[in-house]
């Protein structure tokens, strides 16, 4: 118990200090923060939970238990990153907790604690909890739902091991499949019915193949006789222990009031845009730019469980001599269709995000774990060289992200080139790991985890908040905001950035023709126009006399530089009694 208390604690103060360290300093990144920052915002100033929008047009993205999270967090710290950023944050110390316990129950409590530091070092994971967006709470409640189920299962230890019933491998009191489906329905609210259809389908696809093993329990057999799993029969016997009448009962308990409301609200407009476009149209074809093979998160789970992402390889290629393990397969087959059919399905989407498999991660986190603490205890049954390699390897990483950050800071980060500082904690650690990697796996593992700890503090923590500020939303309105004396007035010309919306704290006009500016700015001479140097040529014949180039500032991660046009207060002023 005081083994359990401390790596609770430990995890919970590391957990704090990776995801609340400087959590209001960046400003928003473009573009899905300020959008569902601003969209809490708006829902919060008319006092509408039901209807999102964004510059005060309807906004089917998301369903709104993330705006509602903001909205509370707007009323407890006032309107500011941090309090948009707030609950992603404390959701996903919270998976780090819940996956301390997964580990506990499935692996033994060691494996518990190194899964635990592991997702939370992780640096997509890492993302989604200091970001505004839905992806954290859709996290939290997924893993929170297999958490439930494995407790009900597992108890206090792998305990399945000679279990020859079905039955045996399911929670058999009502209660906990209704708080299972509570989870997955609040997860729905958040991100839509992914946060149902995918874990049922981890379930189900976890209890077809243990139905197989029992049914061929010889060990070197007993995941060979697919046909029998995939048979139709054996799909709706499974499907029927599931419970699907629970899982209807508590989604139209908790989620559908609000889904019925918003489609009330809107005529159907918005459950035609989430469902149809985000939804329905985003699988079957890529959106804005976001496709790739099939393969495709290959590369993109190695990324965004760097710096893990050198030892996830050596877990994987355990997994088979794992599942033929007469003591563990069970754990090891759960988790595997865990990670499995999240980051299967979306492979198969049109549209894809390195953040569609971040619900997948606590899964590659235990898997991660169980081999790092089976290498500490047994290290003569792997490899001399690879956890040298795995070592190495972040080393070179380490040292490519110092490269990499000190070319990019020279060109885009003027004056800000100490970020480039960032990797010198994963050189380090692979260092110091391949010196102890032969003979004190302990201590190797120990040092990785400082460096990832550091590395992801002093990135999220420090260079983030210096790289924030060489966007280009928050001086303009800032500026607009001094020169105008007030609210800022502003319009853009062709110019699409979300934050721009966020900081000037009301509705943003968007334009597209030069006549529309030049009639905006005739009715308005205060108002002033955002827009590119490359489109001011366009625009410039179109503009009122007296109308000047205010600021101008390099584009944040692109070429050319975006313009603040407008006419000096005192000129301004003149117009507009001369109108009067």
């Amino acid at each position: 118990m005081a083994t359990r208390i401390q790596h609770q604690v430990l995890l919970l103060l590391v957990a704090a200090l990776v995801f609340f360290a400087n959590l209001g300093q960046p400003r928003l990144w473009d573009d899905d923060e300020p959008k569902n920052a601003q969209c809490a915002r708006e829902m919060f100033e008319r006092g509408d939970w039901i209807t999102p929008t964004f510059n005060q047009t309807l906004r089917s993205d998301k369903p709104a238990l993330v705006y509602w999270l903001m909205i509370s967090a707007y009323q407890a710290f006032g309107v500011s990153e941090f309090a948009a950023r707030f609950w992603s944050a404390l959701l996903a110390v919270g998976t780090t907790l819940t996956t301390y316990h997964l580990g506990r129950m499935l692996f033994g409590s060691r494996v518990g604690f190194w899964a635990g530091w592991i997702l939370a070092t992780s640096l997509m994971f890492v993302v989604a909890g200091r970001a505004a967006t839905p992806d954290s709470t859709l996290i939290f409640c997924t893993t929170l739902a297999m958490l439930l189920f494995v407790r009900a299962t597992w108890g206090a230890g792998p305990t399945l091991a000679g279990a020859d019933a079905l039955d045996d491998y399911l929670p058999k009191q009502w209660p906990t499949w209704a708080a299972i489906y509570a989870a997955l329905a609040a997860g729905a609210l958040a991100k839509g019915p992914v946060a149902l259809v995918l874990p049922g389908a981890v379930l189900g696809s976890y209890l077809l193949l243990v139905r197989q093993a029992i049914a061929s329990p010889a060990a070197p057999n007993r995941f060979i006789w697919w046909r029998r799993a995939i048979s139709p029969a054996a799909w709706i016997r499974v499907f029927w222990k599931l419970r699907p009448i629970t899982a209807l009962l508590m989604t139209t308990l908790i989620a559908m009031p609000w889904y019925a409301a918003v489609g009330l609200r809107t005529d159907g407009d918005w459950l035609a845009g989430f469902f149809g476009r985000h939804n329905v149209g985003r699988f079957l074809a890529p959106m804005e730019g976001h496709r790739g093979p099939i393969v495709y998160y290959l590369p993109a789970v190695l990324f965004g469980f760097f710096p893990w992402s050198v030892l996830l390889l050596a877990a994987l290629a355990q997994l088979r001599r794992r599942l033929k393990d007469d003591r563990g397969w069970a754990a090891y087959l759960f988790v595997t269709c865990w990670a499995g059919v999240w980051i299967g399905f979306f492979s198969l989407s049109g549209t894809k995000l390195p953040s569609y498999v971040l619900p997948a991660y606590p899964a590659l986190a235990l898997l991660t774990a169980a081999w790092l603490e089976g290498w500490i205890a047994s290290p003569q049954l792997v490899s001399r060289w690879l956890p040298r390699l795995a070592w190495a390897t972040l080393a070179i990483c380490g040292a490519g992200v110092c490269v990499g950050l000190l070319v990019f800071a020279r060109h885009v980060l003027p004056g800000d080139a100490w970020v480039a500082c960032v990797g010198g904690p994963l050189i380090l650690s692979g260092i110091a790991g391949c010196v102890w990697a032969g003979r004190r796996p302990q201590g190797a593992v120990a040092v990785m985890a400082a460096g990832s700890l550091a590395f992801i503090v002093v990135t999220f923590g420090f260079a983030a908040p210096a790289i924030s500020r060489h966007q280009n939303s928050e001086p303009l309105v800032s500026l607009a905001r001094r020169l105008q004396a007030g609210p800022p007035r502003l319009a853009t010309f062709d110019y699409n950035l979300p934050s721009l919306v966020f900081y000037a704290g009301n509705h943003v006009e968007q334009f597209y023709g030069a006549d529309e500016v030049a009639r905006y700015l005739a009715e308005a001479p205060e108002a002033m126009v955002v827009c590119t140097a490359r489109d001011f040529e366009r625009l410039k014949p179109a503009l009122p006399g007296g109308t000047h180039v205010v600021a101008r500032q390099r584009r944040f991660l692109r070429t050319g530089e975006v313009l603040l046009l407008g006419r000096p207060p005192e000129l301004a002023r003149r117009i507009s009694g001369a109108d009067r």
